[in-house]
């Protein structure tokens, strides 16, 4: 038949809601937290594409997070340390104390707490 038969149908799609977020496969958010009292280590990470009921509330505050705009102090004696990856950003490591509410949030939503 062709394109140009009753398969040829457009469909409505719905923007991105944060066009300036990459949006191909691969993109990643990653969230290390080390350190604290007992020495733990977690690590998580959110595609932000995909089925993960995480994906929006992801978007969201990566939407709002400028890793340039953070400066970390040094960490303090038996608190975590974390560490973030987010797309179209260099990786920054800070203290548990220098975290932003977005960022703690972020940390949360990604680790599972």
């Amino acid at each position: 038949m062709g394109i140009d038969g009753p398969l040829r149908q457009t469909w409505p799609v719905d923007p991105a809601p944060h066009n300036d977020l990459p949006s191909a496969e691969g993109d990643v958010v990653s969230v290390r937290r080390s350190g604290g009292f007992a020495g733990l280590t977690s690590v998580g990470s959110v595609a932000l594409v995909g089925d993960d009921p995480r994906v929006g509330q992801v978007r969201d505050l990566v939407g709002r997070v400028d890793l340039g705009a953070v400066v970390p102090t040094q960490p303090r004696p038996d608190m975590f340390v974390y560490s973030f990856e987010l797309p179209g950003q260099p990786a920054l490591e800070l203290p548990e104390h220098d975290l932003t509410d977005d960022l703690r949030s972020l940390a949360r939503l990604v680790l599972g707490d």
